[in-house]
């Protein structure tokens, strides 16, 4: 993004692409994240920019789509932000040593495995198999208190939820 644009310029052109493209309504939050995108050194004008922005919004609102149409036409309209394009797969373990990786998995039995405790789970193993280590499931009861009990349920639970997750653990 060029920095010629003022940034009056640059909130009309993200208010009437937004507004093309939803219809004939921009909404400020999408037009703003545009504009901070493209231009991150107004960040530090935040409040002024919000406020520019609502009132170019509210004017892009007023106007009929064709006219909206035509004027987003007529200017140089800003490029589409691309998204930062993502490598699947997890990042390598800098110091890690094929077969000599442990992994340890130790959650609390306070009930079946919640989605973060099984995250945690699932990356662990995927690291493990990818150098051919161990994962070592501990589980955890030490930390309890009034409040937090261990559930008997949980010391079968967890270890069937992992093997039902395809995590190999020792």
């Amino acid at each position: 993004m060029s920095q010629e644009k003022t940034a009056e310029e640059l909130i009309r052109a993200f208010a009437l692409r937004n507004a093309v493209e939803h219809g004939g309504s921009a909404r400020l939050s999408p037009v703003l994240g545009a504009v901070f995108g493209a231009r991150p050194d107004l960040r530090s004008q935040a409040s002024e920019i919000k406020r520019l922005a609502t009132e170019i919004v509210k004017q892009v609102n007023s106007l009929a789509p064709d006219e909206q149409k035509k004027q987003l036409d007529l200017i140089s309209p800003p490029p589409k932000l691309q998204r930062e394009e993502r490598h699947g797969g997890l990042p390598e373990l800098v110091q890690a040593v094929p077969g000599k990786v442990v992994m340890r998995l130790a959650p609390y039995p306070s009930g079946q495995l919640h989605l973060g405790r099984a995250r945690m789970a699932i990356l662990n193993d995927e690291y493990v198999k990818r150098y051919h280590g161990r994962l070592i499931l501990v589980i955890d009861d030490t930390a309890g208190s009034a409040e937090k009990v261990p559930i008997p349920e949980a010391y079968e639970g967890i270890p069937r939820d992992l093997r039902w997750l395809g995590v190999d653990f020792h």
